[in-house]
C-alpha cells in the first residue's frame, strides 16, 4: 500500500464518520527548542523560529491533520577557543489524530518523517568541521517517530477564520526531540459532502 492510498483511506475515513465534517487549513510561526544529547553534554540545546502548515479535517470530537512545520534552530559553542554556531535545521512532515477535549481544546498524536541537517556557521578547516561533527553528533537524514500536543482554539466557531496555538513535542531521533510552540491562523469550511452524497 502507497503512501498516497493510505493518504486517501484516511480521508475517506475521517469524512464517511458524518458526511458534515468540516475542513481547515492553516498557517503558523513558531519557536522551537531542540534537545539532542550529543549537544546537551556541552549545555548546547539550539533554539529558533519558523513556519508551518496544516490541513484538516473533524468530525465531533474526533480529527484527522496533516501539517508540515519548518524549524531553523542556533547554538552557540566554543571548540578548540573558537566560538562558533552549529545551525539545527528540521524538516516535519506529520500526520494526527486529534481528539477534542471540548469544542476549542484538542489533544493531538501521531507519526512524523523528520530531515535533521546540522551545520556550523562559520567556516573552518576540514579536520576542526570533522571534529566539531563527531563530538556534537551531527546528523543529514532522515527518521520516522513519534509526535505528540496539545492545541487550542482562540474562539469557539464552525466557519471562517479561527486562531490557534499549540505545543508540541517531535520524537525526530532516538536521542533527540523538538518542542515547538505555534501560534498561527486556521480557515475553517466545509467541502459540501454532504450535498454531493444526497445526490
Amino acid at each position: 500500500m502507497t503512501r498516497i492510498t493510505l493518504f486517501k483511506i484516511l480521508i475517506l475515513l475521517i469524512l464517511s464518520v458524518n458526511s458534515s465534517a468540516l475542513t481547515y487549513i492553516g498557517v503558523a510561526g513558531n519557536y522551537s527548542k531542540v534537545n539532542y544529547e550529543p549537544m546537551e553534554e556541552y549545555n548546547v540545546k539550539p533554539m529558533g523560529a519558523g513556519l508551518g502548515y496544516l490541513l484538516g479535517f473533524r468530525s465531533g470530537f474526533l480529527g484527522l491533520e496533516f501539517s508540515y512545520i519548518g524549524t531553523d534552530a542556533t547554538g552557540d559553542i566554543i571548540h578548540d577557543g573558537a566560538s562558533n554556531t552549529i545551525n539545527h535545521n528540521q524538516k516535519s512532515f506529520v500526520g494526527n489524530m486529534n481528539v477534542y477535549l471540548n469544542p476549542r481544546l484538542y489533544f493531538k498524536f501521531g507519526y512524523g518523517v523528520y530531515k535533521v541537517t546540522h551545520s556550523i556557521e562559520n567556516d573552518v578547516a576540514a579536520h576542526t568541521r570533522e571534529a566539531i561533527a563527531s563530538t556534537y553528533g551531527f546528523k543529514s537524514e532522515s527518521h520516522g517517530g513519534l509526535n505528540y500536543g496539545l492545541a487550542f482554539d482562540f474562539f469557539k466557531k464552525n466557519r471562517g477564520f479561527n486562531v490557534y496555538a499549540s505545543i508540541d513535542r517531535y520524537q525526530f531521533d532516538s536521542e533527540g526531540t523538538t518542542t515547538t510552540v505555534q501560534l498561527g491562523i486556521k480557515y475553517i469550511f466545509k467541502l459540501g459532502f454532504q450535498s454531493l452524497i444526497r445526490r
